[in-house]
């Protein structure tokens, strides 16, 4: 990147920016190499490092459970589907030490649908901590549960919450 080499940043609903760089000559760059170490100056005035992420993610796991507010949830239990993704620093990888292993990921996930709560944002809050102790290196969470059975006067495929972190 030279003198007169310009960049647009557009932030997303996470908080995490994507960017387009258009350098001098009219080519265009759009890899994490060529940017990571630019400094982003946000509306605040604050500077930030562009730091690129490495995610991990496990996708549309199917949970049985007895998660609900109402006596019919507690007996009946219902079908889940949870999707979950964290981001750790973009450096080498060649141990499981050095990133986030997924089979603990999922133990956490699991430990916390085999135990009933009234509410999903708590389970979702519960995660979240769970897997932030277990892996103190992680710079993004997120987690998404949805409700397969949703007892309301209206036909829906779902509910869902959805718990979005940066740290």
């Amino acid at each position: 990147i030279s003198y007169g080499d310009y960049a647009y940043f557009v932030p997303t609903t996470s908080g995490i920016f994507t960017f387009t760089l258009y350098v001098s000559n009219d080519k265009f760059v759009n890899d994490f190499e060529t940017v990571k170490n630019i400094t982003v100056t946000l509306n605040s005035g604050t500077k930030k490092p562009f730091q690129a992420i490495l995610y991990i993610a496990l996708n549309r796991i199917q949970i049985f459970a007895y998660h609900g507010l109402y006596p019919e949830e507690k007996i009946l239990g219902n079908q889940f589907s949870v999707d979950c993704k964290v981001g750790i620093p973009n450096e080498t990888v060649t141990e499981i030490e050095d990133t986030v292993d997924y089979a603990i990921l999922m133990d956490i996930i699991k430990k916390h649908f085999a135990t009933p709560a009234p509410l999903l944002e708590t389970v979702a809050q519960n995660i979240e901590e769970d897997t932030k102790e277990r892996f103190p290196q992680i710079l993004y969470f997120l987690l998404s549960i949805k409700k397969k059975s949703v007892m309301l006067n209206a036909p829906l495929d779902s509910s869902e919450i959805i718990l979005e972190k940066s740290y």
